[in-house]
């Protein structure tokens, strides 16, 4: 059977996964854009809320709408956790780690870009 003889609803049906597919993408790439830009401009402070899997890394969800990502790792623990405080000055993809500890009180754990998925 030849594609010319293939109904032309047929042909519309077979290519709406391709569209659907193509429209994913391009808002994925968007969002991920729009996230990026949000950080580098914001100056804030902000606690940990949630993680979830997002592609091969992890992304963490902050309690101000941003998120930051990580590839998953056993020294994971070390890098980032739900709880911990993220602070940050705008105009700069660097941003600071601070953890809670017994005494309520957050303890600088590290630094971290942005730009680079640690």
């Amino acid at each position: 059977m030849s594609f010319k003889k293939i109904p032309l609803i047929l042909k519309i049906l077979g290519l709406l996964p391709i569209i659907a597919v193509i429209i994913k993408i391009y808002t994925s790439i968007d969002n991920e854009s729009e996230n990026a830009k949000r950080f580098y401009n914001q100056s804030f402070s902000a606690i940990v809320s949630s993680n979830s899997y997002e592609g091969r890394s992890i992304e963490f969800h902050l309690n101000n709408g941003l998120k930051v990502y990580f590839w998953p790792s056993s020294s994971l623990d070390e890098k980032i956790a739900i709880g911990d405080s993220i602070k940050k000055e705008d105009s700069t993809y660097l941003y600071f780690v601070y953890r809670k500890e017994n005494d309520n009180k957050y303890k600088y754990l590290s630094s971290y870009d942005f730009k680079k998925i640690e």
